[in-house]
């Protein structure tokens, strides 16, 4: 009786409206005195209890010659109904995603702070198989925050072996461990591509683009990450990146 009792609650009774429910079920057409008792919830409360499990739909009434006789509703007549509002419901469910799209939709943004906070917000990136990332700014202090051994003995390893391609805009001013990952003869191995930045727009901070989501992160003195979750923003960071990707490529090209 105690896991139907718990179940109820969970549904979204009261405790005393799930009790007063049990009670008339098992007793079938009573008094509401015998109910209450069985229910072990005063007669007075038992009755207020009633009303709100009467517009639930959950119990009911009807008159006699020695006065009100009360009964709970079947368990089956129930449920069908419930099942019934269900499938009204998931009917016009594509209608309330589409208002919540172009009404109300904002876009999600959270912040973390510290190494292991980055480490958090960039992992989500190895989860979705065969997707590009798009990385720009300082792999530098990207591994100052992340720490070099994440990258090499963690964080590279899940995504190659998860088939997810980087394409990396970097400054040249990585650490020496940095350069012999990032050699041109280890590019299809390691499931990435990186061009250079020049110089003069150096900067410590980094962001990483992909899917829906932009993670921008300052770099070691800050300690902070950004992520927006938002398709239009995730959208117009990757056109950014790759109107940059596109000129460094085609003036290589050229070249």
């Amino acid at each position: 009786m105690n896991e139907l009792l718990n179940k109820l609650i969970e549904y979204g009774l009261k405790e005393r409206e799930a009790s007063l429910y049990l009670a008339s079920l098992e007793l079938g057409e009573s008094g509401m005195s015998a109910i209450a008792k069985k229910a072990k919830i005063k007669r007075s409360t038992a009755y207020l209890t009633f009303k709100t499990l009467e517009e639930r739909g959950l119990m009911g009434s009807f008159k006699m010659r020695f006065g009100l006789r009360f009964v709970a509703t079947r368990p089956e007549t129930f449920f069908t109904r419930e099942e019934r509002r269900l499938k009204e419901l998931t009917f016009i469910l594509p209608q309330l995603k589409e208002l919540t799209i172009t009404k109300s939709y904002k876009p999600k943004i959270m912040y973390y702070e510290g190494r292991e906070g980055y480490r958090i917000a960039i992992e989500d990136s190895l989860k979705t198989p065969g997707i590009t990332l798009r990385h720009i700014g300082s792999l530098k202090e990207a591994h100052k925050v992340m720490g070099e051994d994440y990258d090499f003995n963690h964080y590279m390893p899940t995504r190659i072996k998860n088939k997810i391609f980087l394409k990396g805009l970097y400054f040249n001013d990585v650490t020496e461990r940095a350069k012999e990952w990032i050699l041109p003869e280890n590019e299809i191995k390691h499931l990435r591509k990186i061009y250079y930045l020049p110089e003069k727009y150096n900067h410590n901070t980094s962001t990483l683009i992909y899917n829906d989501r932009v993670i921008i992160s300052g770099g070691s003195k800050e300690l902070i990450v950004v992520v927006i979750e938002s398709k239009e923003i995730a959208h117009s960071e990757q056109q950014k990146f790759d109107l940059i990707w596109d000129l460094i490529e085609n003036q290589k090209k050229q070249q």
